[in-house]
C-alpha cells in the first residue's frame, strides 16, 4: 500500500488567521506572512510556489481592522 506524502487539510487547519479584506490590496514584500490568494489556488488546493508575502506590521494592522 502506498503512503501519501500529502495530506488533505482544510484552510482552517493550515492557517493562523483568515482575513477577508477585499478591495484593499496589501503592499507585497519579499518575506513575511505568506498570502494565500486566488493565484495560488488550483482545483481546491494551495500550490506551494509563487507565493506573495505581506509585512508582519501590515498583517497586524489588517488583523486589527478586520475585527472593527
Amino acid at each position: 500500500m502506498a503512503i501519501s506524502l500529502l495530506e488533505k487539510k482544510t484552510i482552517e487547519e493550515v492557517t493562523e488567521e483568515v482575513i477577508d479584506y477585499r478591495g484593499k490590496t496589501p503592499l507585497k514584500t519579499k518575506e513575511g506572512i505568506k498570502l494565500i490568494t486566488a493565484k495560488v489556488i488550483k482545483d481546491g488546493y494551495i500550490l506551494d510556489d509563487n507565493h506573495e508575502y505581506i509585512s508582519e506590521l501590515d498583517f497586524g494592522q489588517r488583523k486589527t481592522a478586520s475585527r472593527d
